[in-house]
């Protein structure tokens, strides 16, 4: 490297770290000592190491499998277990295997309070609400016991309440 006592010895230096950490190659620069060869040495690697993250993080964030769902729009009371249950089926409508799958469903419905109408919002406890892997369809199951917001519901009652 070239020895100056000015400003220069800053720009010289610079260059060289950039060319190092770049590995592009050093043209006119090359360490001359044992120290400035570790130095460059250690700045290869800590170059390298940080490419190497630099991909895997672009690769770990693009290469996400997005998911797409696909559901009934069809809803079914049916038996379950002593009671009844509302029913539905769901399923991964690509070709890739979804884990940790959590699910979560709302009722919303118009109920009177205090003489006027007013929209709620409920969730549905259901049967099971988390799957660790979802490969082909999954059927989800809110039991209709005295915990419902539905329960006793006719399907008149439903349309009535906007629900």
């Amino acid at each position: 490297m070239l020895q100056t006592n000015s400003i220069e010895d800053f720009w010289n230096a610079f260059y060289f770290s950039a060319q190092t950490f770049s590995t592009v190659g050093f043209g006119s620069y090359h360490p001359d000592n044992n120290l400035t060869n570790i130095v460059s040495v250690l700045e290869m690697l800590v170059g390298m190491m940080y490419l190497a993250l630099a991909a895997g993080l672009l690769f770990a964030r693009f290469s996400r499998p997005v998911s797409k769902i696909i559901y009934s729009n069809k809803l079914l009371v049916a038996p379950y277990k002593n009671g009844k249950g509302l029913m539905f089926r769901l399923a991964n409508a690509k070709n890739n295997l979804l884990l940790n799958v959590t699910i979560r469903v709302f009722l919303t419905m118009k109920v009177e309070i205090q003489g006027r109408m007013e929209r709620k919002f409920f969730q549905l406890p259901l049967e099971m609400n988390h799957i660790d892997f979802l490969a082909l369809s999954w059927t989800v199951v809110h039991p209709l016991d005295e915990k419902s917001p539905l329960y006793g519901m006719k399907p008149r009652d439903l349309k009535a309440s906007d629900a």
